[in-house]
């Protein structure tokens, strides 16, 4: 499903440059890197693409980890501008490459997933998604931990739920 984001404006190129120094840069994309290798010995039974300068010269690292036997949806990393952004379907969230809690959640997020210890709630409105909520279970209770969303158009469609999650994981 393609995303009905709307761009006010294109962003400027002077936007998108990295403002660090080049030895701040370096030690991120070290970051970024040691995030990718934690997540895939995690996932070490999941086939696994790491990409560097994927797609645009804004994302300098992209971890990739399609949807496969043992895994019910694809999961997208990419590196860009000193974070990490988990891409989930509709949902994204953004973890600091300076903040050590920040990486450990999103490995955390990303094994939770794969393992069926955390899914996505999705909201729509007929077929456009509008929020999205990572969830994890506590307790055996699931608990929203993130939330994404768009700004809704008026709609007249009936609102419905769709759970993302793992059914398919044989390892754990």
């Amino acid at each position: 499903m393609e995303s009905q984001l709307l761009y006010l404006a294109q962003p400027s190129v002077d936007w998108v440059q990295s403002s660090m120094t080049p030895q701040e840069e370096q030690s991120s994309i070290t970051v970024a890197k040691k995030t990718f290798e934690s997540i895939t010995s995690a996932c070490a039974h999941l086939t696994t693409h790491i990409d560097e300068h994927p797609d645009t010269n804004r994302n300098d690292l992209k971890l990739t980890i399609p949807k496969q036997e043992h895994l019910a949806f694809e999961l997208v990393i990419i590196f860009a501008n000193n974070e990490l952004t988990l891409i989930i379907s509709e949902f994204h969230w953004h973890y600091s490459c300076t903040d050590a809690e920040d990486q450990a959640w999103c490995i955390e997020s990303v094994v939770n997933l794969v393992t069926n210890q955390a899914r996505l709630k999705e909201t729509l409105r007929g077929s456009r998604v509008i929020k999205s909520e990572l969830q994890t279970l506590q307790d055996n209770e699931w608990i929203t931990v993130a939330t994404t969303g768009t700004m809704p158009l008026p709609s007249f469609k009936k609102k419905t739920t769709r759970i993302i999650q793992n059914t398919n994981n044989q390892h754990g």
